[in-house]
């Protein structure tokens, strides 16, 4: 809900209560016309209260604005202002605008997610740990309106109402293999800097681990396409992105890499 929401139902609920008192001071007032006849229904003014856009009418006795204010129990802030001021004489038919500054409202942060790794779970597998909870944090603000028109937003003071909780899934880095395993040569087929490779017979989306083992240096990659040709290129067993390329080296010095290792990795 909005702060202008919040603000109309806040207000609307005033207005009802205002209602409520002002016809209960007439019912007063009447039941008091025949011990003092004319004395106090004479006093009765008619006036309009606009309280930053919500504007209502009632009657009252009251002989200043503030009187009025506080007989309504609408309560001010320091920083709102209120035309005619607070010691005007109040005259029938007249018109009290009270301009709002400051406001509450409250703001939903929301829950962050947090990845860890745990060596006992499958790769590929994943397991929420902790759920996530959005929090809340309750802002003042100070609103200028000029004729009612809103000009003007700064936070005056910021609280956390309830903390957000962050939700936490563990992800698997056990690396279980299906005993598929091929040994030669690798190249690199495109310039993406995704961890993806091309293989002849591996199906897509297929995980592998990729090993150079002149320097030991490894990469898990995802099967995404066809190739090298093995009438072409018979000792090639993989083609990497550049990205996954270097990795393992250096492309452009080569652009071979001589000893690789790949192991299929089992996925649930």
């Amino acid at each position: 809900m909005t702060i202008f929401r919040k603000k109309k139902i806040s207000y609307l609920l005033l207005a009802i209560i205002i209602v409520a008192i002002a016809r209960l001071d007439l019912i007063h007032l009447k039941n008091n016309r025949s011990s003092n006849p004319g004395s106090q229904i004479s006093n009765l003014k008619s006036i309009t209260i606009n309280d930053s856009g919500l504007r209502f009418q009632l009657a009252t006795a009251r002989a200043t604005v503030g009187e009025v204010l506080d007989e309504l129990k609408i309560q001010l802030y320091p920083q709102d202002s209120v035309s005619p001021d607070l010691n005007t004489p109040l005259a029938p038919n007249s018109s009290i605008i009270i301009n709002r500054s400051v406001f509450k409202q409250r703001i939903i942060v929301p829950f962050k997610t947090i990845f860890k790794d745990d060596h006992d779970l499958a790769y590929g597998l994943t397991k929420i740990i902790q759920e996530g909870q959005p929090g809340q944090i309750e802002q003042t603000l100070l609103i200028t309106f000029i004729n009612l028109q809103e000009t003007s937003q700064k936070i005056l003071e910021e609280k956390i109402f309830t903390s957000a909780r962050p939700k936490i899934i563990a992800q698997g880095t056990k690396l279980i293999f299906t005993g598929f395993e091929e040994r030669g040569k690798a190249s690199w087929y495109t310039k993406s800097n995704r961890l993806i490779a091309a293989h002849p017979s591996l199906k897509k989306e297929t995980s592998v681990l990729v090993t150079n083992l002149d320097n030991g240096k490894k990469v898990i990659v995802a099967i995404a396409g066809w190739g090298p040709d093995r009438s072409i290129f018979p000792q090639r067993v993989i083609d990497l992105s550049i990205g996954a390329f270097w990795k393992l080296g250096h492309p452009y010095q080569e652009g071979i890499l001589h000893n690789i290792r790949i192991q299929e990795i089992w996925q649930p």
